[in-house]
This record gives structure tokens, sequence and C-alpha cells, in this order.
């Protein structure tokens, strides 16, 4: 089967366009300017719980802030050792998520799945007590 020349020209065209396209897509979170780790941490320091305001048009801290939700952060630093997060909050509805800085999450709970409103965790990297898990001697979850 022969192959015309503007044919050919047209396959190759889309082929570089794919290839644009998917190295741009995948460079962009590279080239931005402000990740969300970079944009929270101008707004307190490491290891502080911070409660951010009330979303409004025009006025969110990140982007696709639900109004009614309310935000609060805390940026931690395990380099001086393990972060115990303790509180007691109103009620059950809230949900924790451990973000690396590049944004990948590795650790959600939500107060539905604890049945209680006290939370009390603690945050360690494994290789600081040369572990695959860090054990704290507390329970935290009924099953």
């Amino acid at each position: 089967m022969r192959v015309r020349i503007p044919g050919l020209y047209i396959v190759l065209g889309l082929v570089l366009a794919g290839l644009i396209h998917i190295v741009a897509v995948l460079t962009l979170p590279m080239l931005a300017p402000k990740s969300a780790h970079a944009r929270l941490a101008t707004l307190g320091p490491a290891n502080t719980m911070i409660e951010l305001p009330a979303a409004a048009p025009g006025r969110q801290v990140m982007p696709l802030m639900a109004p009614d939700v309310r935000y609060a952060f805390c940026r931690f630093d395990l380099t001086n050792g393990p972060v115990r997060l303790k509180a007691t909050v109103a009620d059950e509805l809230w949900l924790i998520a451990l973000y690396t800085p590049e944004g990948e999450k590795f650790y959600s709970v939500a107060g539905a799945d604890m049945k209680r409103a006290e939370i009390d965790l603690v945050i360690a990297a494994a290789d600081q007590h040369k572990l695959a898990m860090v054990f704290t001697g507390v329970r935290h979850f009924r099953h």
C-alpha cells in the first residue's frame, strides 16, 4: 500500500502534536509558580494549626474551596522528630488528609470512620525509628 506524501505529513504532525501535549502536561506542575505547599507556607510557621478564612468568590486561598466547609491546615516538619496532632472537634464530621510537599496524598482518615470527635495522631517518618511502621502504643481506631 502506497502512502501519499500529504497523508504522511498529517500523521507525523498529529504524532508530534500528541508528544508536545504529553510533555507540556507532565512538566506543567514543575513550572507552576506557586504550589499549594508554597501558598500555605506564607500563612504561618510549620507545626502550627492554622484555620483558613471562609471561602468567598475572589477570596480563596486555594482553588475550588467550598464555601460551606471550614478548612484548616498544618505544615509539619519531621526533621526534629515526630509530630503529634491532638484536638477535640465539635462533631464527627471531619477529615484529615496528609500530603507530600509535591501534593501527593499518602494518608487520610474521616471522623465518621473513627466514631469519635477526639483526634490523637502521631506523624513520624518510619526511617527515624528504623521501622517499616511506627507504633505509638495508643489504639486510636475502634473496629
